[in-house]
């Protein structure tokens, strides 16, 4: 064992022993990978290059967009500021629905 694994067997000792795993989230559920297991080897491994990079892919990070807008929408007053949020939704609505259209159409990410 090298010096890296005992730091990191003791710091995951340490964790357990102050109850740092107990409340986490999905615990006790199965984890559903049917998803993951579909799509080819080569995009596994490239998602999972920009997973630990923490880079979205695009249709994911237009999700985001679109939920923090409607947030900012939903507690939004001023009519003018509202309907300048309404218009950008609307526009990373479009965007999505083309990028998920290009994926359908070329099979990517599992057929989704």
């Amino acid at each position: 064992m090298n010096i890296f694994e005992k730091i990191a067997e003791v710091r995951i000792r340490e964790a357990m022993q102050n109850g740092e795993f107990e409340n986490l989230p999905g615990k006790g559920r199965p984890i559903d990978l049917k998803d993951y297991f579909n799509l080819p080897g080569h995009l596994r491994a490239a998602y999972g290059l920009l997973r630990n990079a923490n880079v979205l892919p695009s249709e994911i990070q237009l999700m985001k967009e679109i939920e923090q807008l409607q947030n900012r929408l939903d507690g939004e007053k001023d009519t003018r500021q509202r309907k300048t949020i309404f218009r950008q939704i609307q526009i990373r609505q479009i965007e999505l629905s083309i990028v998920m259209e290009k994926l359908r159409k070329t099979g990517k990410r599992g057929g989704k």
